[in-house]
């Protein structure tokens, strides 16, 4: 048992790095994410997204002991889908003020990335 809680913690650790490279290397001091250089290398976005299909508060309690815990994944999750899904659907030419980022993500769009009319 004690050998799967390490490999869970380094697996957690790596995918943390991952997150954090994703920041660091692709969201300004701003909060403005640099989403064609993210989409020219996204690699540590989509194994950090991965990670988060198959861990999270209901399905790995264990991996989230404290209310902190659960926002911090929460928070995170909501951004790198977010950034994950401007990707996935294409970035948009002008997606540099609020109001267009958010008549974007109005968007109604089907399960296969697909505008809906």
């Amino acid at each position: 048992m004690i050998g799967s809680i390490a490999n869970v913690e380094a697996q957690t650790s790596l995918l943390v790095d991952d997150w954090a490279d994703v920041l660091t290397r692709f969201v300004d001091d701003e909060g403005r994410t640099d989403f064609e250089g993210l989409a020219q290398d996204r690699d540590a976005l989509i194994r950090y997204v991965e990670w988060l299909a198959k861990h999270g508060p209901r399905s790995t309690p264990a991996e989230f002991a404290s209310a902190e815990a659960v926002l911090v994944y929460h928070i995170n999750a909501y951004n790198a889908l977010a950034m994950d899904g401007v990707i996935e659907r294409g970035i948009p030419r002008n997606f540099s003020n609020f109001f267009k980022r958010a008549r974007f993500f109005r968007t109604p769009w089907n399960r296969r990335g697909r505008r809906e009319n």
